[in-house]
């Protein structure tokens, strides 16, 4: 999945989606100006544009760090360093000054605060790594408050200029829409501070009960109901009926509602879930035959040499991409018990380079989920996200990643030999299990976060009717299965962004099949696009796949798959 930004200004965000209008972070600057070390040289793009099908292009080139991610050093940040970046706006709003004094005042501004993004970032990965560890987690939450504080002062500066007689100053950076959104600026509102802390202390208390060896299930929930209360008042205060709403629009900047998702949860349950019960129980026990050979290499260096082989032979712009990332140490997918249980790709902003974080197995579905992120790495590392106004479509960043364990399939017998077809089937499993699980978990919390007086009780009755109705059988502790699902808790309403990208995942197999080279450029074209500027619909429509909303699409890909499970 794609870690998402901790909002400030989404409400901003999602207005100006795509509209940029911010100079980019992560150049040089000197010595005088800042406290920290972490100082960039930016260098000539060594990437190199490999020709892809037909010697074809796809992704444009965008500047990085260059750094690898062991030099990237953490620091404890004091929130008065921010202030010297601060200062000069209020310099302006008092005495003026001239277009090139605001523009380079501005744009170390910015920068600093994609630096101080970073460094929660780089916490971010290392309370991952180890949510057990209290004094790590005390850094997190402190690098997370911290860019709450200044992302108000950020935009305290900018507000008094914007409400100054030298606006004009901002003029040559900011559009009209955007300085008169500056000049309605209130700061942060007390309530909104508390709950974004209360917040970010309950998602952390989540994964510490989580990583116990014994799962203390009654605590678990309850921090869940917290989170839900929680959550729900944060859409009260922004004067919306259910968070729902307010996660599907601020979250996740889609554009299509909750209730719309209702024709999702059908089309699945009428088409996908029989298609589920019918061949799972025959494809897992293809799968045994793999999971029992101790002699089939799952470690990540296994993993890792096979993603070698394929690339280049797929793509060498893929390629170029995998390349960067082995060289600069930017993936984090060892196996290691400590780990949370979670998987994510992140963008460290200040550097411009994207990380993959994942808590392996040890088993041979790690290689799905490394194709799975490397997917959402190739679109980070060709495309340069807007960290303070860009908001991605979810949606279309998962058929990124989807897409790519899907064409990974084309060489499953270069890569697990006689096991191939095993593997395949399961990888077409795995996709029709994203479809009925999308739509299962965002209806449990549609239904979840509408309900009056909740209690855990009342979750898992919820989550145990909507378990059968979609085909899964019970067993014993099955009703509190959600409680593993760490989207729960920390990421609500995104999962029905796997149901809709894996339908349009699972067409492109289908057109694999019959002809490799144009699904290979369709989903090189969907891989390039910046989800900053487009909706999954246009990507799908861009390059003629299904549109999700359509009753018949959950039928003809039921149909298509039947063909190949028989």
């Amino acid at each position: 999945m794609i870690r998402k930004l901790f909002p400030l200004l989404l409400a901003l965000a999602v207005l100006l989606q795509g509209c940029g209008g911010l100079p980019g972070a992560g150049s040089s600057e000197s010595e005088e100006t800042r406290p920290h070390s972490a100082v960039l040289t930016p260098r000539p793009s060594l990437v190199e544009q490999i020709a892809g099908p037909q010697g074809q292009t796809y992704f444009k080139d965008v500047w990085r760090g260059d750094v690898d991610y062991s030099e990237m050093e953490y620091e404890h940040y004091e929130e008065t360093w921010f202030w010297r970046y601060t200062e000069p706006f209020y310099r302006f709003a008092e005495e003026g000054g001239t277009a090139e004094e605001f523009s380079d005042a501005d744009f170390e501004l910015t920068d600093e605060l994609y630096y101080v993004y970073t460094l929660m970032e780089l916490m971010e990965l290392r309370n991952s790594a180890d949510p057990e560890d209290a004094e790590v987690e005390a850094e997190y939450l402190y690098a997370q408050d911290l860019y709450y504080k200044l992302s108000d002062e950020f935009n305290l500066a900018l507000h008094a200029l914007a409400v100054s007689p030298y606006v004009s100053l901002m003029e040559d950076v900011y559009s009209a829409d955007l300085i008169e959104e500056y000049a309605d600026y209130e700061g942060a509102d007390e309530d909104e501070f508390s709950l974004y802390n209360q917040e970010n202390e309950l998602i952390n208390e989540y994964y510490r009960l989580m990583a116990q060896e014994e799962i203390d299930t009654d605590a678990v929930g309850y921090v869940y109901l917290q989170l839900v209360e929680l959550w729900n008042t944060e859409a009260e205060l922004y004067g919306l009926d259910s968070y729902a709403e307010y996660a599907y629009y601020y979250d996740f900047a889609r554009d299509y509602g909750p209730e719309d998702t209702r024709a999702v949860w059908d089309g699945v349950k009428e088409s996908i879930v029989p298609l589920m019960q019918r061949y799972a129980r025959s494809i897992w026990r293809g799968v045994e035959r793999l999971e029992s050979d101790d002699s089939f290499d799952c470690s990540l260096d296994a993993i890792l040499d096979a993603m070698d082989g394929v690339l280049p032979q797929m793509s060498g712009e893929l390629y170029t991409a995998f390349r960067y990332m082995q060289e600069h140490g930017l993936c984090d997918a060892d196996l290691d018990p400590r780990k949370a249980n979670t998987g994510y790709t992140m963008t460290l902003y200040y550097y411009n380079e994207p990380f993959i974080f994942n808590a392996p197995y040890g088993e041979f579905n790690d290689y799905m989920d490394m194709f799975h992120e490397f997917g959402h790495f190739t679109n980070a590392f060709y495309n340069r996200s807007d960290l303070l106004y860009g908001v991605s479509d979810f949606d279309l960043s998962e058929l990124q990643s989807q897409g790519l364990e899907m064409l990974f399939t084309h060489y499953y017998d270069e890569i697990f030999g006689q096991y191939a077809d095993a593997a395949r089937s399961y990888a077409l499993l795995r996709l029709i299990y994203s479809v009925v699980d999308g739509a299962l978990y965002d209806e449990f919390q549609q239904r979840v976060f509408s309900e009056k007086d909740l209690t855990v009780e009342r979750v898992n009755e919820i989550y145990a009717a909507l378990y059968e109705e979609y085909g899964y059988v019970p067993y014993d502790g099955y009703e509190t299965e959600w409680m593993f699902i760490s989207h729960n808790f920390d990421m609500p309403f995104y999962y029905v962004s796997y149901c809709v990208s894996a339908l349009g995942a699972l067409e492109l197999y289908q057109l694999a099949e019959s002809d490799w080279d144009d699904a290979l450029d369709k989903y090189l074209t969907i891989c390039a696009m910046d989800t900053e500027e487009y909706y999954y619909s246009e990507a799908v429509e861009e390059v003629g796949l299904s549109d999700t909303f359509a009753p018949e699409t959950y039928a003809d890909i039921a149909a298509a798959m039947e063909r190949s499970f028989r």
